[in-house]
């Protein structure tokens, strides 16, 4: 197994001042970029760096942590510094991890998803989605940017 193939079978990550830690086991579902205005909106960005791991494989393992909902989409976030440490898409299709607070060169997206909703493009080689890919429910559409 290559270091990044054990990177990816478990991910360890800090929130900014270090009260929370979360562990996940396993490999990422997808590992995308989102940009639906709930996203943008609770993270205060154009658009997010996520990491969608099965729910039962993740835990916080220290820390005081809140939840919030702005729309749709539960975040959970450290209660001593307030960075987003995960969401919880409605969808159900579980935990979307703060991929920006990674391990350097952990995080390796495949897509974009909501582009409708960006607010500029981005040209970066990898898909867009209008929405998502139909096996999460989505149209499946893409766009060109």
């Amino acid at each position: 197994m290559t270091e990044r193939e054990e990177k990816l079978a478990e991910v360890q990550y800090r929130c900014a001042c270090g009260a929370c830690s979360v562990h996940a086991k396993g490999e990422a579902l997808l590992s995308l970029y989102c940009h639906c205005d709930d996203c943008r909106a609770s993270a205060g960005s154009p658009l997010v760096a996520r990491a969608l791991f099965p729910k039962a494989s993740v835990k916080v393992v220290s820390g005081e942590t809140r939840t919030w909902t702005y729309k749709t989409n539960a975040r959970t976030f450290c209660a001593t510094c307030g960075v987003i440490l995960f969401s919880e898409p409605a969808s159900g299709h579980g935990l979307g991890l703060n991929a920006a607070l990674f391990p350097a060169g952990v995080f390796k997206p495949t897509m974009h998803v909501y582009c409708r909703f960006a607010l500029a493009p981005v040209n970066d080689g990898l898909v867009h989605f209008s929405d998502v890919p139909k096996e999460y429910g989505g149209s499946g559409a893409t766009v060109d940017w």
